[in-house]
């Protein structure tokens, strides 16, 4: 399907509704960002930055005052749930979704099934705010976007968006059912093209039924918006994927490439590599699906055995710097804190080699206390406070003893 239209053909994803204007997140941002971008002068600019602050803030505010909530309350019968659940909202990869104060919550766990654990639907929900950061770091003013934020409490995650003026009718960009029926729109088209080429990822054919060529990942959805600009949605595989592990199902999803790596390759890589959502059968000067995978396959080794093996060097040169962060020296590099092991192999410097000891460590610490605070709440059922902190103490007496 394709468009052109410039009207209201007006899901997040299921329905636009009026909002009370303490609540309408999102016409106050866009406000302030085109304010921001015509201020004049440092004092104008500084008043407009200290507004956006504000927004933010009393965002983050209601996102963690209710997330928590609903978290809380994860194992309770949907009838004794203080928030319910909304049904038709969307697809099923981002979990059960709710809606308070004009606030999109997301629930990121595997209920679904469709994940290997509630751990990789956690990652999930991090690449979406990581693929919002990197369309909103392409500087285009016509492409407009929620404010996002994540909220980890008592071992889930859960995603939070400002609500948009969209819903099922003003999808003209992507696929929001799995690549069945993918649509285009050719003003949307350009503007993704010059954001596709700042992220560094490439176009290509996508789609089940009728393939259309497109800029992004086929699942980002573009809508035109109820007030007639366009909006993106759904940014999880926005960064093409590393080659997929066999023994993780779904791994596609979850363990995708950093942007920095992205940024500084030499090919444009497909997101939509190893999908399932690539035609077999098209093909064109970028390539078709085997030639998509095989340079994902490429660029993950040359990850390995080019940028880790450098990466491990420069760091053992710098490691005793006073302003050394290991988590930063890798993700400016391009690399993923999954490969801590591969770095800790390359390097001789025993100070380096323990501090990343000590952060794959942490690392399984982490991650096995968010499963016990997981089952202390199904345990529990009810949303109590003192069983987790038990739970808490418990745990770290064992890790640390």
């Amino acid at each position: 399907a394709s468009s052109d239209d410039d009207g209201d053909d007006g899901d997040q994803n299921g329905a636009a509704m009026a909002l009370p204007a303490e609540h309408d997140w999102n016409t106050r941002f866009q406000s302030i960002l085109r304010n921001i971008r015509t201020a004049v002068g440092v004092d104008e600019t500084r008043r407009r930055y200290q507004e956006l602050s504000s927004l933010v803030t009393d965002f983050i505010y209601l996102a963690e005052t209710y997330a928590k909530i609903i978290i809380s309350e994860t194992y309770l019968p949907v009838e004794r749930k203080t928030i319910k659940p909304l049904k038709g909202i969307g697809g099923v990869a981002g979990g059960d979704k709710y809606i308070v104060h004009g606030i999109l919550f997301k629930f990121s766990n595997n209920s679904n099934g469709l994940y290997p654990s509630d751990e990789a639907a956690s990652k999930v929900a991090a690449h979406d705010l990581k693929g919002l950061r990197a369309y909103f770091n392409c500087g285009i003013a016509q492409l407009h976007l929620p404010i996002m934020a994540l909220v980890d409490y008592s071992g889930f995650r859960m995603s939070c968006q400002s609500m948009l003026p969209i819903d099922g009718s003003t999808l003209v960009y992507g696929s929001s059912n799995g690549a069945l029926d993918v649509h285009t729109h050719r003003r949307l088209h350009v503007l993704l093209g010059k954001a596709a080429r700042r992220i560094n990822i490439k176009s290509h054919w996508a789609g089940r039924r009728e393939p259309q060529f497109v800029h992004a990942a086929v699942d980002l959805e573009g809508h035109l918006g109820h007030d007639g600009h366009f909006y993106l949605v759904d940014f999880s595989r926005t960064l093409p994927p590393e080659r997929p592990v066999k023994a993780l199902r779904a791994a596609q999803l979850f363990r995708l490439l950093r942007p920095e790596f992205v940024k500084q390759s030499r090919i444009q890589l497909c997101p939509d590599a190893y999908s399932g959502f690539l035609p077999a059968d098209q093909v064109d000067a970028a390539g078709g699906l085997h030639e998509h995978n095989r340079e994902i396959d490429i660029a993950t080794a040359e990850l390995t055995t080019v940028v880790v093996p450098r990466a491990a060097a420069e760091m053992q040169r710098t490691v005793h710097r006073d302003d050394f962060n290991l988590q930063t020296e890798m993700h400016r590099r391009g690399i993923n804190l999954r490969y801590l092991g591969a770095v800790r192999k390359y390097t001789s410097s025993g100070w380096l080699r323990t501090l990343i000891l000590v952060e794959m460590i942490a690392r399984v610490v982490k991650n096995d206390l968010r499963a016990e605070l997981r089952k202390t709440l199904q345990r529990t059922v009810l949303p109590l406070e003192d069983p987790r902190r038990k739970a808490v103490i418990s745990f770290l007496n064992i890790a640390t003893a």
